[in-house]
C-alpha cells in the first residue's frame, strides 16, 4: 500500500475520532447541566424586643393593690370620711400573711386630687407606722405648738425604705393611703430601733405635697 493511501486512511480515522469525541462531549454536557448559583435576597430579620414591664418609680416589677383596705379591717363598705376614723391597729395582725411578699401592698383610704407622685418627685407626707401587733413605732413629728411637721424625701432616691417608695408612688396630693411593707422592702433581717428583725410594717400616709 502506498504512503498516500496510508495518509488518507489515517486522515479518515482522525475525522471519525474527532466526530465521536465531539458527540460524547455534547452528550455529557446535556446530561449534567451547569449549576448556577442564584443569589436570593435574604429575608428581613426581625429582632423581637420584649414589651416593657410596667414598673413603679423604684424599678420594682410589681405592686399589688389591696382594694378598700379599711373595709377589710371593718368588714363594711363606708365613705372615705368615715373610713379615716376606723383605722384599728389591733386588726393589723391579719397583714402578717403578706410577710413573704417581695413588694409593698397598698390601698387608698381617700384619693387626692393634686399632683401625683412620680420618680424624682419631692414629696412631703404625714405618716404613722405600726407593727402588725398594733404597736406604734413611729409617726410624723410635731412642733412645740402640736402641729405635724411633714416628712420630706425624694421619690426614687432611696432616702426611705423601698416599701415606702413603692407605697406612695402614684399617690395624689391630698390623698391618704394604707401601705403594708413586708420585710423584703422594709428593714429585712436586721432590727431597727424598736422594730424587730423580719417585721411587716403598716403605714397610714397622707400626701401633703409633691413637686
Amino acid at each position: 500500500m502506498s504512503k498516500r493511501a496510508l495518509w488518507l486512511i489515517a486522515g479518515c480515522c482522525l475525522v471519525v475520532l474527532a466526530s465521536v469525541l465531539g458527540f460524547l462531549i455534547n452528550s455529557n454536557n446535556r446530561a449534567k447541566p451547569r449549576l448556577v448559583t442564584v443569589n436570593r435576597p435574604q429575608a428581613a430579620v426581625t429582632q423581637s424586643t420584649p414589651a416593657p414591664i410596667s414598673v413603679d418609680s423604684t424599678n420594682q416589677q410589681t405592686v399589688n393593690v389591696v382594694s378598700d383596705p379599711v373595709a377589710q379591717l371593718t368588714g363594711n363598705q363606708t365613705s372615705a370620711s368615715t373610713q379615716q376614723n376606723q383605722i384599728d391597729p389591733t386588726t393589723f395582725i391579719q397583714y402578717e400573711k403578706y410577710s413573704g411578699n417581695a413588694h409593698s401592698l397598698f390601698g387608698d383610704i381617700s384619693t387626692g386630687t393634686g399632683t401625683a407622685v412620680a420618680a424624682g418627685s419631692k414629696v412631703a407626707i404625714y405618716y404613722s407606722g405600726w407593727l402588725t401587733n398594733g404597736t406604734l413605732f413611729d409617726q410624723t413629728k410635731k412642733d412645740t405648738n402640736g402641729n405635724q411637721q411633714p416628712f420630706l424625701f425624694t421619690e426614687g432616691a432611696h432616702e426611705v425604705i423601698p416599701g415606702m417608695e413603692e407605697g406612695v408612688a402614684g399617690m395624689k396630693v391630698g390623698g391618704k393611703r394604707l401601705i403594708i411593707v413586708p420585710p423584703a422592702v422594709g428593714y429585712g433581717s436586721k432590727a431597727q430601733g424598736s422594730i424587730p428583725a423580719n417585721s411587716t410594717l403598716v403605714f397610714v400616709v397622707t400626701l401633703v405635697a409633691s413637686q
